[in-house]
């Protein structure tokens, strides 16, 4: 039996609040359309603060909540204090990493970026490369913070 190998995908999704003391952990379906293009065969997994990364082959911060640097809601420290963590390990183990939207921004923040207040929002094109093969894809954005210098 030919069988592809398993990538095994962790996420950080958004959290949100449903109701009072109640918070739900969301994501955008069309997340599962990139993978597809990218990987041939591969399950996901959502990670906290204490998921092992060691089984995990790819990590992926998402978009949604607001850095606590900009916010001070309760929400938003929850998913800053899970992403930190899980960034710390997953540099601890060499787990590829990729941020989106917020996800991009708590990466950038980690090593030492500056980030401001600035809404940027509409389409533009991304490069994909896996395994020596690049395709663009169309994306939107909707920020409210950008990256103004990276850090070395």
């Amino acid at each position: 039996m030919n069988r592809k190998k398993l990538t095994k995908i962790g996420i950080v999704p958004t959290i949100r609040v449903v109701y009072e003391n109640q918070f739900e952990y969301c994501f955008d379906l069309k997340l599962f359309d990139l993978f597809k293009k990218i990987f041939n065969n591969f399950n996901i997994t959502v990670l906290n603060k204490n998921s092992n990364l060691q089984r995990i082959d790819f990590i992926v911060f998402l978009g949604g909540n607001t850095l606590t640097a900009f916010s001070k809601k309760k929400i938003d420290k929850i998913r800053s204090d899970i992403d930190f963590q899980i960034l710390k390990k997953g540099i601890k183990y060499k787990k590829p990493i990729l941020g989106i939207c917020h996800g991009m921004q708590v990466i950038a923040k980690y090593f030492g970026a500056k980030i401001v207040k600035k809404k940027h929002l509409g389409d533009h094109k991304i490069l994909l490369i896996h395994n020596k093969k690049q395709k663009k894809e169309k994306v939107n954005s909707y920020h409210n913070y950008i990256v103004q210098d990276l850090s070395k």
